[in-house]
């Protein structure tokens, strides 16, 4: 039925309209220091294999987007956490123009194609100018209109994704599955401004840890300059709700504290042998629902060859309670934590990014990472005995990534690339008090 609708779509889209098929696949090695982000820091070695196919079809006042993406991780030594996640979306974005301008504009788009459409797949914080048209049109003396930042003629965007995990046996609890809908609408309020509303609907589940299984709801505005000049900036506020699917949980296999078991030992002196139950703690069992709201600050500057990006960002809870499972055996650091998800915790955040271009074409990009994490549950000992009412995380990383693309012919380029990076995550947390660095090296192509 799916399969079908799409079908539809594109044969009842515009004829005029002009298409693209591209992909990208990638291998890159890692020597890790500490890949599963825990207290233990044991090293490995990790292969990532990544895949992506984007369909790209543009009009006048229309834009769709359908990728896939898909990746394998491999662990050398620790082989039973290997994995495979992957995710489809489609993203539809609709402009409508005036009546007298449709069929010239219509028109210019199919005999002058854009040369490169935007197809990151982001919630992007610049979709005033996602469906920009080409310089052909501004030739054919339609300046009383401008595509981009007309305040009459707005964006519409509409995107659905579908996406899972799975993982080796062992690590089951990872397992996951889930989709999300989003609805955004951008237009211009102002010469130089733009503003976007959007709401986001999102459910993940966990068939084997069920009570983890959630649905949240996210509403944004956003606040943001036309970019046409050097110097950029944006400011947003969010606002979420996080509901838990199952209300109760499995008494059988979790418990919100530790418990023992006291045995009568052996011997002459007898004694008392203190004994775990087996279950795992799940913190705040009992919660519901969650709530969070942001607010955050960017600043972007373009010169020649080099663009400099600072992002602030403050998280607050007004319900700080989330559940979150005592882990004895963690994630990957390659992808978020699939338990403490940003609905967990709140505070200050801080990003930094530099990005240029050198001799020979090499690219360069310098990333620098701060937050703060303060979570309504407690620090737990590697024991389950509590530390603190509050578990605390100060994480901040730098990394820096050299990248070299050579053409091989008309569309069709070879990738190299090399990355370090330094973590560290200061807890009061013993399990999540850790410091990590990797190196990497990855081969791409693109099509």
């Amino acid at each position: 039925m799916r399969l079908s609708t799409i079908f539809i779509f594109l044969a009842i889209y515009p004829a005029s309209a002009w298409c693209q098929v591209s992909g990208y696949v990638s291998s890159t090695v890692l020597s890790d220091a500490n890949p599963l982000c825990n207290y233990q820091e044991l090293s490995d070695q990790l292969l990532q294999n990544y895949l992506q196919l984007e369909y790209a079809r543009a009009g006048a006042t229309c834009h769709i987007l359908m990728q896939y993406a898909g990746g394998l991780t491999l662990f050398k030594k620790f082989e039973p956490r290997n994995y495979l996640d992957h995710t489809v979306r489609i993203r539809y974005m609709v402009r409508p123009l005036p009546p007298n301008l449709s069929q010239g504009i219509s028109e210019a788009v199919v005999e002058n194609p854009p040369a490169e459409l935007d197809t990151t797949g982001e919630d992007s914080s610049h979709a005033a100018a996602e469906l920009e048209q080409p310089d052909s049109i501004e030739e054919q003396e339609t300046p009383e209109y401008d595509p981009d930042t007309d305040t009459l003629f707005g964006a519409w965007e509409f995107a659905l994704a579908a996406g899972a995990r799975h993982d080796k046996a062992a690590f089951r609890d990872f397992d996951n599955s889930g989709g999300e809908f989003s609805l955004g609408y951008t237009f211009r309020i102002f010469d130089d401004l733009s503003l976007r509303l959007s709401n986001v609907i999102s459910m993940r589940k966990y068939p084997h840890v069920e009570e983890l299984s959630n649905v949240t709801e996210n509403v944004l505005l956003r606040l943001e300059c036309i970019p046409k000049n050097p110097l950029q900036w944006g400011v947003q506020c969010s606002a979420g709700l996080k509901f838990y699917i199952k209300s109760s949980y499995d008494t059988a296999r979790y418990e919100p504290q530790q418990t023992y078991t006291y045995l009568p030992g052996k011997g002459k002196l007898g004694g008392i042998i203190k004994q775990p139950s087996g279950k795992l703690v799940l913190l705040d069992a009992s919660a519901t629902k969650s709530s969070q709201t942001t607010a955050q600050a960017d600043l972007r500057y373009e010169m020649d060859k080099v663009h400099y990006t600072i992002s602030l960002r403050y998280r607050y809870n007004p319900i700080s309670t989330a559940r979150r499972i005592v882990q004895n055996r963690s994630a990957s650091l390659l992808t978020d934590d699939l338990y403490n998800e940003y609905f967990s915790h709140e505070g200050f955040e801080g990003a930094l990014q530099v990005e240029g271009s050198f001799f020979w074409e090499i690219k360069a990009a310098l990333n620098g990472e701060f937050q703060q994490k303060k979570y309504s549950t407690p620090a737990i000992t590697l024991v389950y005995d509590e530390l603190s009412d509050h578990r605390t995380d100060l994480f901040s990383t730098i990394g820096l990534q050299l990248s070299k693309s050579i053409a091989v012919f008309q569309n069709h380029d070879f990738d190299i690339s090399f990355g370090v990076a330094v973590v560290r995550n200061q807890s009061n947390d013993e399990y999540n008090n850790y410091t990590g660095s990797h190196f990497s090296f990855g081969i791409g192509y693109e099509f």
